[in-house]
């Protein structure tokens, strides 16, 4: 675990034990501020109360008819203090969580991606140059797991910046099961997510978890019922395939419901795994789904074992309809770049995030403006859109963006609990591929529209072609 911020030569994609999410490293701060800001909020001003003076009207009660006029309000600026942990009259300290990106190149799942100097300090350059929010300029603590000691690496950032640091909140492209329960939860750290959770670690965080990709529940609900509402489940069963971490089996419990609702029958099909995918009982189990004569399969399973999965169908040739959302990252090209061709050919789904390009490399406007503000860091050499960078810029950008303008909501002198209420209240945001998200009281995942996905064989960059949009965007049905 590492306690500064540390240069590291790239920024990369990672799975974790429980969700495969983008990653980005912290580089060392940089003088440097780059010159393009996407959706930037205005940092500078502090809030303040305003006051009139009394109006004079002596005159008028010895009988003048004019009254005098008033002096002009008067504004008088709240006094910034130090108002929680973390908070001082000058700065607010951040938290920055993610993988230890020295190690990830020896996972055979990685896809490169930016250097890491341009990750998140220029974000926080640039809020800095701006004035900072409210008056205050941000500081950072950096605290890294290794991805070959889960969980207990994940368990020390606990300790280390829940007990020891004296951090206001925290944000993350990748944290993730008890360590995030006991972070949030325990130690009472509001956190910005960059990845999703599911609901067993959100129900524990007491409140404070901010999900921009999603609540896996949430997610897998939106897919079945955006997917029923379309006509896309063409049959009267269905296989669902969980694995055996904590959470999976309350998973399938609630699609199992939903699909029932539906007039579908599901059942259910359990299956070991690792975080890098892959496991006897995979081929097991399609050997069994295909036997029972279901077509269709929804695995709540993570990416690399989705994938592996659909390697176990194409070695019976059986190809089932998969049904994917963002859920641990099943919908990017972590499933595409290790799964058969032939299977991703029946691939139904739903996204609201980045999974890859069409072939001429266009851009979501969020994203395009990302991938701008890159390209202005002094010294940054330039990427192009659709390139393999410009997927995982947004793995900083649009959380760096959101957090500032909650902090900036939370109050001239925020505290740990405005800041989720100022959470809710920044309304809806844009999320990195085009669609609209938000936060409330009872809303901790962010997305509140989806499209329909589809593979592609031809997209920017990807060899093995990946899964994108198609149609316009769908609100899930009630």
């Amino acid at each position: 675990m590492s306690r500064t911020n540390r240069s590291r030569r790239t920024s990369v994609l990672v799975l974790t034990a429980a969700a495969m999410v983008s990653v980005a490293a912290c580089s060392s701060s940089s003088d440097d501020t780059a010159a393009t800001t996407p959706a930037a909020a205005d940092t500078t001003a502090d809030a303040a109360e305003t006051t009139a003076a009394p109006v004079d009207t002596t005159a008028a009660a010895e009988g003048d008819t004019t009254v005098a006029p008033a002096d002009a309000p008067t504004t008088v600026a709240e006094e910034r203090t130090a108002s929680d942990v973390g908070v001082t009259a000058d700065t607010i300290k951040i938290a920055v969580i993610g993988p230890d990106t020295a190690a990830l190149p020896d996972l055979p799942i990685i896809l490169e991606a930016d250097d890491a100097e341009y990750g998140t300090q220029p974000f926080v350059d640039d809020i800095n140059a701006r004035g900072g929010i409210n008056g205050r300029q941000i500081e950072i603590e950096t605290f890294s797991w290794d991805p070959f000691a889960i969980p207990a690496s994940l368990d020390a950032i606990c300790l280390a910046a829940g007990d020891d640091a004296e951090v206001f909140v925290g944000i993350t492209t990748s944290f993730f099961g008890d360590a995030a329960a006991c972070l949030m939860g325990d130690k009472g750290l509001p956190m910005l997510l960059a990845g999703g959770l599911p609901q067993d670690v959100v129900d524990r965080s007491n409140g404070n978890a901010l999900v921009l990709q999603g609540v896996s529940e949430e997610l897998n609900a939106a897919a079945i019922k955006i997917l029923a509402a379309e006509g896309k489940f063409t049959t009267d069963k269905v296989a669902i395939v969980r694995g055996t971490e904590p959470g999976q089996a309350e998973q399938a419990e609630a699609a199992t419901a939903l699909f029932e609702e539906l007039g579908i029958t599901a059942t259910t099909y359990e299956v070991k795994g690792s975080a890098l995918g892959g496991d006897p009982s995979q081929d097991v189990a399609a050997q069994k789904i295909q036997s029972d004569g279901i077509d269709f399969v929804f695995p709540l399973i993570n990416s690399p074992n989705t994938a592996s999965m659909m390697a176990a169908a194409d070695l019976i040739g059986w190809t089932p309809t998969w049904v994917l959302n963002d859920a641990s990252e099943k919908t990017s090209l972590i499933t595409v770049n290790n799964a058969p061709a032939s299977q991703l050919e029946n691939v139904i789904g739903v996204s609201s995030v980045i999974t890859g390009f069409p072939a001429d490399g266009s851009l979501s406007p969020v994203a395009q403006e990302c991938v701008d503000f890159r390209n202005a860091i002094p010294g940054a050499p330039p990427i192009e859109g659709g390139s393999p960078t410009a997927l995982y810029v947004h793995s900083n950008c649009v959380p760096w963006r959101t957090l500032e303008k909650i902090l900036i909501a939370a109050g001239t002198n925020p505290t740990r609990a405005s800041f989720i209420e100022a959470a809710g209240s920044i309304g809806q945001f844009d999320g990195e591929n085009g669609g609209l998200s938000s936060f409330g009281p009872d809303k901790p995942g962010a997305p509140d529209n989806f499209r329909l996905v589809e593979y592609s064989p031809t997209c920017a960059n990807a060899d093995n072609g990946c899964i994108l949009p198609v149609g316009d965007w769908i609100e899930v049905p009630k």
